[in-house]
């Protein structure tokens, strides 16, 4: 799947599974994950199955996307586009 965006400094991907150390990077940080929804990673493998849940729930709605740095590649961030209610039209977007 091609980025949905690419700007001059960053590109906003789909997670792969290839990016689970960047992952871990951002979403261990209690500062970074201090008024998400979820705790900070403790392991590669609590970012592994982030990773895998942001694939699946493409189809509940929702898109997952990595905030990716152009010229080094790395992982800055995450993003999350969602439909809340379809039918009244109502979205939400997230970011860490």
């Amino acid at each position: 799947m091609k980025p949905l965006l690419v700007g001059d400094r960053i590109r906003l991907p789909p997670f792969e599974p290839a990016d689970v150390q960047g992952v871990f990077a951002y979403a261990s940080s209690p500062l970074v994950t201090r008024y998400l929804e979820w705790e900070p990673h403790r392991s590669l493998a609590d970012s592994a199955r982030f990773i895998e849940t942001c694939r699946r729930r493409v189809s509940d709605g929702c898109i997952s996307l990595a905030i990716e740095h152009l010229g080094s590649g790395t992982i800055l961030g995450g993003g999350e586009l969602r439909i809340v209610d379809a039918v009244h039209r109502i979205g939400e977007i997230g970011y860490a």
